[in-house]
Formats: C-alpha cells, sequence, structure tokens
C-alpha cells in the first residue's frame, strides 16, 4: 500500500469535499481572535502539545478534540486561546497524559482531518503554544514572563517599560521603539 507524506495510507485517508482546500477554509464557522477572560466551561475544548503533535481522537479521518473537564485538568490550569462560532479553545499544561481515546497525532496529520474547522483550531492553537513556550522570558532583560490578567501581553513589560503604557493599561509600541 502507498503511503503519502504525512504518513496515513490513501487508502485510509477520508477523502473530504474541497480536499485542495487551505486549511484556515473552515466554512461557515466563525474563528474570533479576540482575548476573554471567561473561565473554560463544559462544552469547551482543550489543546495538548507534545512537540509537533496534538491530542485528539481520531477514526477514519474524523476528530475530536477533548472537552473541558473531560481528562481531569483543572479550569484555572487552562489558558484562553481563541473562540469558534463562540465555543472556547483553551491551552492545556503541557505534560498532559493520553487518556480516554485520545492519543497525541502529528499536527501535519489534520489537514487531511474532518471537521476542517476541528483541524484548523489544532494547528492555530499549536502556534500560541509556540509562543507561550517561546516567550517565558524577556528577550531584552531575561527576566521570567507572566501572562497579564486582562490580556495576551506579558507582564514583564509593564514592570520594565512602564512608560511604554498608556492610563488605560494598553502597549503604545511607538514609545516601545525609542527604548529599542
Amino acid at each position: 500500500m502507498r503511503s503519502g507524506y504525512n504518513g496515513l495510507h490513501e487508502s485510509r485517508r477520508k477523502r473530504l469535499p474541497g480536499e485542495d482546500a487551505l486549511i484556515q477554509d473552515i466554512g461557515a464557522h466563525s474563528y474570533s481572535n479576540v482575548f476573554l477572560t471567561a473561565p473554560a466551561e463544559p462544552g469547551d475544548h482543550m489543546l495538548a502539545y507534545r512537540g509537533r503533535e496534538v491530542l485528539l481522537w481520531e477514526r477514519e479521518g474524523t476528530c475530536k478534540l477533548p472537552s473541558v473537564g473531560e481528562l481531569g485538568v483543572a479550569v484555572g490550569d487552562l489558558t484562553f486561546l481563541f473562540s469558534i462560532d463562540g465555543e472556547g479553545y483553551y491551552l492545556a499544561p503541557d505534560g498532559l497524559a493520553e487518556a480516554g481515546g485520545y492519543v497525541f497525532h502529528p499536527l501535519q496529520e489534520c489537514r487531511y482531518l474532518a471537521p476542517r474547522y476541528l483541524a484548523f483550531a489544532a494547528v492555530t492553537g499549536s502556534q500560541l503554544h509556540d509562543w507561550y513556550a517561546n516567550n517565558r522570558f524577556c528577550g531584552r532583560c531575561g527576566h521570567a514572563t507572566e501572562l497579564a490578567p486582562n490580556s495576551r501581553e506579558m507582564e514583564v513589560l509593564k514592570e520594565n517599560f512602564p512608560a511604554c503604557f498608556h492610563a488605560d493599561g494598553s502597549f503604545d509600541m511607538e514609545r516601545f521603539k525609542e527604548f529599542l
């Protein structure tokens, strides 16, 4: 049996309508990256990664992501990433084990999974996971960073560059460039 470059045998891979579509083509679904501070609720989705793999359930080309509370991760340990159709997608802490039929799958295989909006969520979440992992320390001063409670900003910027913030707490990139 001939295997594609992604490791799935052609006979096992489910053909999708519009298979040549790009990963971000999620049809009538609505993606929003507006930051929310609301805690995760049952029905929201959890994204967990191990290297270049994502935790999901997959059968014959159909995938499912774990729901909040399904694998015993405390809501307080989850980080909001984005929403699709009003459902939240939250990053689980690193080190989550395979359980409940969920196993780690290579991210590159997501392009062949349905529904496409869940495959898109898995790939998009991996980019945010990488950003958080690669920004644990300030690139200028080396201090550990912490997430600001109401945004994706890193607290270390407020500590080391307070003049770069407006009175309402928003960041002023032009002021920050003066420091660089």
